[in-house]
């Protein structure tokens, strides 16, 4: 059995890729570990996990929200 697509592998992916907000997040809570962990991360990582915890530090998350 042959099954044709009508829509091209993009957007199929997109439909059922998890929510770039989640994608995002564990991408930080990744790199935080590895730098609480002590591994050596580039200074952009480090710069950027500084300015991720800033605005989950301002901003943060009230019980029963997901972020």
């Amino acid at each position: 059995m042959i099954i044709n697509h009508t829509s091209d592998y993009k957007e199929r992916r997109a439909a059922v890729y998890p929510n770039i907000t989640d994608q995002i997040d564990a991408i930080y809570k990744m790199a935080k570990s590895l730098n609480d962990q002590g591994i050596n991360l580039p200074p952009e990582v480090l710069d950027w996990i500084s300015s991720v915890q800033l605005v989950k530090d301002t901003y943060p998350k009230e019980p029963g929200n997901g972020y």
